[in-house]
């Protein structure tokens, strides 16, 4: 899609007739219009697709909010390379997993990290200068652009223990709070990141203090 028209003109069709169907309510409900843009090489493609799309989708919905994300998987450092929002409705969207040696350890589905290794909080390397650091060229996109910043997923794999769970969404939250971005929390059970799971039960309340 990302280098195809015809494929282009699709992807915009179906907008439209989404935001035909579900643009009268924007109280309840906003639009992303594609989740995780893979390589960097895409991304001047991708502004200019998300621009379009954007434009016809406000011949229907005007008001909705749209969420856009940025290249390598909506990743936070990857903001920056977003185009200036085209009205007041746009989000910029990322998502985190950072440390991924971490939060994803033992996923069979990833090359990225050896499955077989294992890390405490502690050894991850996470606090909340971590996490400035990492959100700081986000943080300055949405401040120069006047964008709200929303972090559309984000959790730990149901490998790492229940405490260092709690310990690693504090972090974090501490970041969000700090400069008032945005959340929903990973939540996929097929995928081990279940947060309704017994496991969790003994910090139930310790995580739902934080979402």
């Amino acid at each position: 899609m990302i280098t195809t028209e015809k494929y282009q003109e699709k992807f915009y069709q179906l907008w439209e007739e989404l935001a035909k169907r579900f643009g009268r309510d924007p109280e309840h409900i906003a639009f992303e219009l594609l989740n995780e843009v893979t390589d960097k090489s895409f991304i001047d493609n991708w502004n200019r697709i998300a621009d379009t799309c954007v434009e016809r989708i406000r011949q229907y919905a005007p008001e909705t909010l749209i969420f856009i994300g940025s290249y390598n998987n909506n990743a936070a450092d990857a903001v920056y390379a977003l185009n200036p929002p085209h009205d007041e409705n746009i989000v910029y969207n990322m998502h985190c997993y950072d440390p991924l040696k971490f939060t994803h350890q033992g996923a069979y589905w990833t090359d990225a990290i050896n499955k077989e290794d294992r890390f405490t909080f502690e050894e991850s390397g996470c606090n909340e200068e971590y996490f400035e650091n990492l959100f700081a060229s986000a943080i300055n996109k949405a401040k120069e652009n006047n964008v709200p910043l929303y972090c559309g997923e984000y959790g730990v794999i149901d490998v790492v223990s229940p405490e260092d769970t709690v310990k690693w969404l504090k972090c974090i939250h501490s970041v969000f709070e700090k400069h008032g971005i945005g959340r929903a929390i990973w939540s996929y059970k097929e995928m081990d990141f279940g947060i309704s799971d017994g496991r969790l039960d003994n910090v139930r309340n310790d995580i739902l203090q934080l979402l």
